[in-house]
């Protein structure tokens, strides 16, 4: 059996995948498209809030506090960039978790506490919901991803 650790690594693969899938193939004019209907972000903003927030989890499932948001670019090669390196940041987090840590109870600033392995659970979940949302906006902007693509 995988220990927890190598399961959140597991998952953050997966994620990984995801994004890949569902940029791919993106120019700089649909990295900046925004739908109203999606709280105005653009889809590369949307891309970049995910991972700083799942960023944010894991650093506070590292014990450390909770960062705040940073401001994101629109343009592709920037945010594909700013992408690799919270996707660095994070794994790296992860990967200096202790086993034992893991169960650790962590809190945040809004109150709620849960397990440092929730934490990077919820954290990639809502990144994963991020996903998912663009590919929603693809869809919506009249250049979705390629089924076999998914």
């Amino acid at each position: 059996m995988m220990n927890s650790r190598k399961l959140l690594l597991t998952l953050l693969d997966r994620l990984e995948h995801s994004f890949e899938e569902v940029l791919d193939g993106l120019d700089d004019q649909q990295m900046g498209y925004t739908a109203e209907a999606f709280d105005g972000e653009t889809i590369a903003q949307v891309a970049v809030h995910a991972y700083q927030t799942l960023l944010s989890f894991a650093m506070v499932a590292a014990g450390l506090a909770w960062p705040g948001e940073r401001p994101s670019n629109a343009n592709r090669a920037q945010a594909m960039a700013q992408l690799d390196l919270l996707q660095e940041q994070v794994r790296s987090l992860v990967i200096g978790l202790a086993e034992e840590r893991l169960t650790n109870q962590v809190s945040f600033p809004w109150g709620e506490t849960m397990s440092a392995a929730e934490a990077v659970i919820a954290g990639a979940a809502q990144a994963l919901f991020q996903a998912g949302k663009i590919s929603v906006m693809r869809q919506v902007g009249g250049f979705p991803v390629m089924k076999e693509e998914l």
